[in-house]
C-alpha cells in the first residue's frame, strides 16, 4: 500500500526551475558588423535608393510591408504625415520632449525597423559598425530599449532585452576596412579618438590597418580586420608579416566561407589555427541582417564577457548554432525534512539547482553533498539502488523532483520516499509493506515499487498530465539517463577482471535483458511443476538467442573498431573455461559426502562427472539432455558409473548398498535432475552466469596514443595489464569515444574523472574531449581538478558547501562571475594565496624568454 504525503505542485516546481535565472553560459546569437542611417552609403529597403533618396513615404510603406505596422497604423500615420504633423519644428519640439536622439521622423521610423528586424531575428548581442562614426550608436540603442519596453518587456517574460555594444568601421589607406569594438562607459574616448583619425565619414584615415589595430587595442577596444575574405593583398611582405602575426591579427571577420584564395596574399605565417573567425553580416540593408551570425558563448552579455570569449574562441565562437541535445536534466529540487542532509542555504529552504544542457561542474569540500546528488539521480531514474544504506539516505527528504527534457517534451518525475516518518531509520519497518524487493538474480540490487515515484509530462505551460502506464514511464526514463561513472568503481571492476559486464552495458545496453530477460521472468515465476516444462523451452530458445547476441555485438564493434584503429579496439572476449563452475551454487544444498540411490556414487563424484560433461558438450547441451532425460546420451558421451571409485564391501551390501553396475541410468541421473529441478534460483542464476561468459567483452588499448612529442607506432595492450592510470585513460576515452560513435544523448554523469589522471593528460586529452561532447550530450561531474572547470569552459559551476550538519549551494553561474571563479581559487587551488605563492615559484620559467 502506498503511503500518501502532501506534495508541492509539479507546475509549481516546473514554473520555479524554468523561471530560475539562468547563471549558466549559454550561446548568444549576434549580428556583427552592420551598419544603420549614420553610414554615408546605408540603403535601408532596397539596392535601388540609398537611405538619403529614400521618403518617409517609402518608409512608411515598407513599415508595413514587413509587418511593423499594421494597415491600419499605417494609414494613419501616411495621413498625420501628409498633414504635416510628423515634421517641423514643432514636430522636433516633440522629440526634444520626449528624450530621443532623432533629428527627423525619417530616422526615427529607420532606427525602429532596424530594432524590430534584430528583435524578429532573435538577435542577442547587436555590434553596431557604421563607416568611420559611432552617431548611430545611441540612436539605435534607444531604439531597442523603447521597442522592449512597449512590445516586448511585459508580453514575453522569457526573452531578454537586445545588449548592443558599441563599434565603429574604419577605412584604412592600404584599403582595408577595420572593426574597433569598445566598451560604452569609453565612449568619450572613442569620440575623441575618431576626431582625430577620421578624415571624412567617407574617406576614413590615412593611417593604415597595422597602426589602427593597435590603436583599438591600446584603448582597450577588441580590432579585426572585417570581410577578411575581400582582401586585396595590398602591401610589401613585412608588412603583411607584421600585420598578419597572432600577436596583432587573432581576430577576423569573414562574411563568405566560400574560397579561400584571399589566404595566399597574407603573410607566408598565417594559420588558421591562430585565428577567431567572427560571421559578420555587413548588412547596409534591413533584409540582410539575421542572414550571417556568429553564436558566442557568455553569461550575462558584456563588453568583458565578448573579450573573454573571443579569446577562449576554441570552445566559444561558433559560425552556426551548437545543435542542442534533445535530452537532459533541467533542474533538481528538493523538499527537505529535519533529518535531510541538502537544503537550502538556510535550514527548512529547499534544495534547488538547474542545471546547464552542456557541461555543468559540482565541486566543493569533501563532505558536502557532490556524490549524494548522483545518488539521488541514480536513485530516482533506474528506481533501484545498491546499498539500502544509501536508500535510507535518500529517503530522509520529504519529496524530490527532476525536471528533464526528452522526446522534444518535458518531464517532472516527483519522488515520493516510501517510510514511515515517524520511525527510526534503524528500525527494520521503517520503509513501509512493499516498498522495495532485493532483485531475484542479483542480491545487491534493490527494486523499488512504482510507489516511490510519480511521472508528469507538462502538456502546457499551466498543466501537467500524470502517466500512469508503467511500462511507458519505465521507458522514458531508461531513454534519458544512465547510471553514473565512478571511474573508481570502473576501475576495481578492471582489477577484480569483471569489466565485461559494464562494457556491455555500454555497448548495446542489456540487449541481453530484452528477450531472454522476459523468459527468466517466466521461469522464474514457474510453479515446481511447470519449471522444466518452461525451463525446455527457455534452452531451446537459448542458442539462436546467443548467436543473434554475438552477431549484434561483433557488428556494433566491427564499426566502432575500424574508426578508433589506431586508438582503442574493444574485444568480443568469451570466458569459456569457466563453464563448469557455473554448476556449484545448485550443489549448495548437498551433503557431498553422501552417496546416491544406496551406490558407491556419492554426490562429490557425481559433481565431478558432471564438469567434466560439460567441458566435452557445453552446459546448454548438457542442461537440455538432462532435462530431457536422455540419459543413455549423456551416459554414451561420459559414462557416470565409472566415477563411482569405491570398491564395495560386504557391510556395505549389509547394509543395503547396491552394485552400481546394477543400478538403471535413471537411478543416477534422475537424482541430479530433482537437484536441478528443486534449486530453481540457483539454475537460473547458473544460466545467467553462463550468459555473461559467453557474451564477454575486454579493451585492448594503445599505450602510445597519449600526446607525445614523437609519433610512435601503436602498441595494443588488454586493459588488464595496463597501469593504473592507464586504464582510467582507456576507460574514459571508450566510455565518451563510444558514446560519440553511436551518438548517445543521454547524460554523461560522472564522478572526479581525474582520480589517478596526470595533468598533462587531463589538459591535453580529458578536456579537449569535454569541449568536443558537451555540445551535443549534457555532462555533469563532480571534480577537484581545476584545469577541468576552467579549460573545458564550464557552463555552469555549482559550489557546494557545508556546516557539518547540512549540505547546500553556495553559489552557482559561470566562470565568468568573479564570484565563481573565487570560490574554485578556494576550492581547488587551495585558495588566493596559495595559487599566488605557486605562480611566483613558477614565475621564473614563466616570464624566460
Amino acid at each position: 500500500m502506498r503511503l500518501k504525503k502532501s506534495a508541492i505542485g509539479v507546475m509549481d516546481v516546473y514554473s520555479k526551475i524554468e523561471s530560475m535565472r539562468k547563471k549558466y553560459g549559454k550561446v548568444k546569437k549576434a549580428e556583427i558588423h552592420f551598419h544603420t542611417p549614420a553610414s554615408y552609403d546605408y540603403k535601408l529597403i532596397s539596392n535601388d535608393k540609398y537611405y538619403n533618396e529614400l521618403s518617409e513615404t517609402e518608409i512608411i510603406e515598407f513599415a508595413s510591408t514587413i509587418g511593423y505596422l499594421t494597415v491600419n497604423q499605417k494609414e494613419i500615420i501616411l495621413t498625420m504625415f501628409l498633414n504635416g504633423e510628423y515634421s517641423g519644428e514643432e514636430y522636433e519640439h516633440i522629440l526634444k520632449i520626449e528624450g530621443t536622439p532623432y533629428e527627423d521622423f525619417k530616422e526615427r521610423l529607420s532606427y525602429e525597423l532596424i530594432a524590430y528586424k534584430l528583435y524578429s531575428e532573435n538577435i542577442e548581442l547587436a555590434i553596431i559598425t557604421d563607416h568611420n562614426t559611432i552617431s548611430g550608436f545611441s540612436k539605435l540603442k534607444y531604439a531597442l530599449d523603447q521597442f522592449y519596453k512597449k512590445r516586448i518587456k511585459y508580453f514575453n517574460i522569457q526573452k531578454s532585452a537586445i545588449k548592443l555594444l558599441l563599434g565603429v568601421e574604419i577605412s584604412c589607406s592600404d584599403c582595408n576596412h577595420v572593426v574597433g569594438i569598445f566598451d560604452e562607459e569609453n565612449i568619450k574616448t572613442v569620440e575623441d579618438l575618431l576626431d582625430s583619425l577620421i578624415h571624412s565619414e567617407k574617406s576614413g584615415t590615412v593611417e593604415n590597418t597595422y597602426t589602427i589595430l593597435n590603436i583599438i587595442r591600446e584603448n582597450n577596444g577588441i580590432g579585426y580586420i572585417a570581410h577578411i575574405n575581400t582582401y586585396n593583398g595590398l602591401g610589401t611582405k613585412l608588412y603583411k608579416d607584421k600585420l598578419f602575426n597572432p600577436e596583432i591579427c587573432n581576430i577576423l571577420g569573414i562574411t563568405s566561407f566560400n574560397g579561400e584564395g584571399w589566404k595566399r596574399k597574407t603573410s607566408l605565417e598565417f594559420e588558421d589555427s591562430n585565428v577567431c573567425y567572427l560571421y559578420e553580416s555587413d548588412a547596409h540593408l534591413l533584409n540582410e541582417m539575421g542572414l550571417k551570425n556568429t553564436w558566442i558563448k557568455m553569461d550575462k552579455i558584456s563588453f568583458d564577457a565578448l573579450k573573454i570569449a573571443l579569446k577562449n574562441y576554441s570552445f566559444c565562437v561558433y559560425h552556426e548554432k551548437p545543435t542542442s541535445t534533445p535530452i537532459f536534466i533541467k533542474g533538481l529540487y528538493i523538499k527537505p525534512t529535519a533529518k535531510s542532509f541538502l537544503t537550502g542555504k538556510r535550514p527548512n529552504e529547499n534544495f534547488i539547482v538547474d542545471f546547464s544542457k552542456d557541461l555543468n561542474c559540482i565541486i566543493g569540500g569533501r563532505g558536502t553533498g557532490k556524490s549524494t546528488i548522483f545518488n539521488i539521480l541514480d536513485t530516482i531514474f533506474t528506481q533501484e539502488t545498491d546499498s539500502l544504506a544509501k536508500l535510507k539516505f535518500t529517503s530522509l527528504y520529504e519529496f524530490i523532483y527532476v525536471v528533464f527534457r526528452a522526446n522534444h517534451k518535458d518531464y517532472v518525475i516527483r519522488f515520493v520516499p516510501q517510510t514511515n516518518e515517524h520511525l527510526d531509520i534503524t528500525r527494520n519497518d521503517f520503509f513501509s509493506d512493499s516498498a522495495f524487493k532485493i532483485h531475484p538474480r542479483q542480491n545487491s540490487i534493490i527494486q523499488l515499487s512504482k510507489d516511490w515515484y510519480d511521472l508528469f509530462e507538462i502538456s502546457s505551460p499551466t498543466q501537467a498530465i500524470e502517466l500512469k502506464n508503467i511500462l511507458d514511464c519505465e521507458e522514458i526514463l531508461s531513454s534519458v539517463y544512465k547510471k553514473h561513472y565512478s571511474i573508481n568503481h570502473i576501475v576495481n571492476l578492471v582489477q577484480q577482471r569483471s569489466l565485461g559486464d559494464f562494457i556491455k552495458k555500454v555497448i548495446h545496453s542489456g540487449i541481453t535483458n530484452s528477450y531472454l530477460d522476459k523468459m527468466f521472468q517466466r521461469i522464474l515465476k514457474s510453479s515446481s511443476k511447470d519449471f522444466i516444462k518452461n525451463l525446455k523451452i527457455f534452452i531451446t530458445n537459448l542458442r539462436p538467442q546467443l548467436t543473434l547476441i554475438e552477431n549484434e555485438a561483433k557488428q556494433k564493434i566491427q564499426g566502432f573498431n575500424n574508426s578508433y584503429k589506431d586508438l582503442i579496439q574493444i574485444e568480443f572476449a568469451p570466458q569459456l573455461s569457466d563453464t563448469p563452475t557455473f554448476v556449484h551454487e545448485i550443489f549448495k544444498s548437498i551433503k557431498l559426502e553422501e552417496y546416491i540411490s544406496k551406490t558407491k556414487l556419492k554426490w562429490i563424484d557425481a559433481l565431478t562427472f558432471i564438469e567434466v560433461l560439460i567441458e566435452k558438450v557445453g552446459y546448454i547441451d548438457f542442461l537440455d539432455m538432462l532435462i530431457k532425460r536422455q540419459f543413455l546420451n549423456l551416459n554414451a558421451i561420459e559414462p557416470i558409473k565409472k566415477y563411482a571409485t569405491e570398491e564395495l564391501t560386504v557391510r556395505d551390501l549389509e547394509n543395503g548398498f547396491i552394485n552400481i553396475e546394477d543400478v538403471p541410468l535413471g537411478k543416477l541421473y534422475g537424482p541430479i535432475l530433482d537437484v536441478f529441478k528443486n534449486e530453481q534460483y540457483s539454475v537460473i542464476a547458473s544460466l545467467e552466469a553462463f550468459i555473461k561468459s559467453v557474451d564477454d567483452f575486454s579493451i585492448n588499448f594503445n599505450v602510445n596514443s597519449k600526446e607525445s612529442i614523437q609519433t610512435l607506432k601503436p602498441e595494443f595492450r588488454k586493459i588488464e595489464n595496463l597501469s593504473l592510470g592507464q586504464q582510467v585513460v582507456a576507460i574514459l576515452t571508450f566510455i565518451m569515444e563510444y558514446g560519440k560513435y553511436t551518438g548517445d544523448f543521454t547524460p554523461f554523469i560522472i564522478d572526479q574523472p581525474e582520480d589517478n589522471l596526470d595533468n598533462q593528460y587531463i589538459y591535453n586529452t580529458l578536456v579537449s574531449s569535454l569541449r568536443k561532447i558537451k555540445n551535443h550530450r549534457q555532462v555533469i561531474i563532480v571534480t577537484h581538478n581545476s584545469t577541468i572547470v576552467t579549460n573545458a569552459d564550464a557552463e555552469q559551476v555549482i559550489v557546494l558547501d557545508s556546516d557539518g550538519n547540512t549540505g547546500y549551494i553556495k553559489k552557482a553561474g559561470y566562470l565568468s562571475d568573479s564570484r565563481i571563479m573565487r570560490l574554485i581559487l578556494v576550492h581547488l587551488e587551495g585558495g588566493e594565496k596559495a595559487f599566488a605563492d605557486k605562480r611566483a615559484t613558477y614565475s621564473a620559467i614563466l616570464n624566460k624568454n
